[in-house]
């Protein structure tokens, strides 16, 4: 499948996201991968949230794009027409924390922007329409 050598290199990284944690489990995969504290790695994604909003969008991509402990990718189902609930948050948080007024990382001054709350109906509207036509 178109995309499959995307996604093996990215789990050639050897960076699984864990599933014994309280929400994707990303800080804990990566805190595995470089041999450091879960916590390190948490407070690097709040300290790059409250400093721009840029944590909340990599968590999400790590969310969608890091494979499981079972080398599932949430990010790659869809090219086999599989739309789970976790892909669709997924995508929905990543675009609502665009945040601004367009593309910014902005958490401030009107967040998460029109842009943003516009492509995120989009996408909903897209998924519930293509879950109703299977």
């Amino acid at each position: 499948m178109a995309g499959d050598s995307f996604f093996d290199s990215i789990r050639a990284f050897g960076v699984t996201r864990a599933s014994d944690t309280p929400l994707a489990g990303v800080s804990a995969g990566l805190a595995k991968r470089w041999n450091v504290d879960p916590l390190v790695v948490r407070a690097i994604f709040v300290a790059l949230t409250v400093m721009g909003g840029a944590g909340i969008t990599l968590y999400a991509l790590g969310w969608l794009f890091l494979p499981d402990e079972t080398d599932r990718i949430h990010g790659q189902e869809p090219f086999y027409g599989q739309i789970t609930a976790s892909f669709v948050f997924g995508v929905l948080i990543v675009f609502a924390s665009l945040g601004g007024t367009g593309w910014g990382w902005g958490w401030g001054n009107g967040w998460p922007g029109p842009f943003a709350l516009l492509i995120t109906i989009v996408v909903v509207a897209v998924v519930i329409v293509a879950l109703n036509a299977q």
